[in-house]
């Protein structure tokens, strides 16, 4: 029995593709994993990141990035299988986590334990109450919502505004058996000041 000879021919996947996301941010001194996809055609093949600039920020082999200054960094990427590599370059960018908060009180003053600025990897941030003379203190508002806190996500300096309503208050009299005269007052606040008595 005479077969007929065949020829195979082996041909080997080429290597995975990897997309960085170009132009990633990441805060000062925040720690985030890099945006990658490596799409792969075999299972073997493995990713490893450097970073060109760790003085700006640097990077673990599996793509953790430590923000370490404002500024751009260039991060390598090499996709192996042991035996071919194909290598990629792209940019993260290091922005600032830092801010100031300005205070708004109309007459107020701030609580001592207010900060004078907050950071944006710790938030979100309490803020407490003002004090007015005369007055009760209804809350902060930020870009014209209430708030209680520096919320999570917050980027950039920010205007915290007090809000007050005035307090009444009541008026008693002694008069060891005479009368009150017609039109004295019952209540006053400070806005009223000073108050004529008949």
């Amino acid at each position: 029995v005479v077969f007929d000879k065949a020829t195979v021919k082996v041909i080997k996947p080429a290597l995975p593709v990897l997309v960085g996301h170009e132009g990633q941010q990441f805060l000062k001194n925040g720690e985030a994993q890099l945006a990658y996809t490596l799409h792969k055609n075999y299972t073997q093949a493995t990713v490893k990141f450097e970073s060109l600039n760790p003085e700006v920020a640097t990077i673990t082999e599996r793509g953790v990035v430590s923000a370490v200054k404002v500024g751009t960094a260039n991060i390598h990427a090499v996709v192996s299988d042991y035996e071919e590599v194909a290598e990629y370059n792209f940019t993260i960018e290091v922005i600032e986590s830092d801010f100031a908060i300005n205070y708004v009180l109309d007459g107020g003053v701030n609580a001592e334990g207010n900060p004078a600025g907050y950071n944006a990897l710790e938030t979100p941030l309490p803020i407490a109450a003002p004090t007015k003379v005369g007055y009760e203190f209804t809350g902060w508002t930020l870009d014209g919502q209430v708030v209680d806190a520096i919320p999570a996500g917050a980027y950039g300096d920010i205007t915290l505004v007090a809000t007050w309503k005035v307090v009444d208050y009541a008026v008693s009299y002694d008069l060891a058996g005479g009368e009150v005269a017609e039109g004295n007052p019952t209540t006053y606040n400070v806005e009223q000041l000073p108050v004529a008595l008949p």
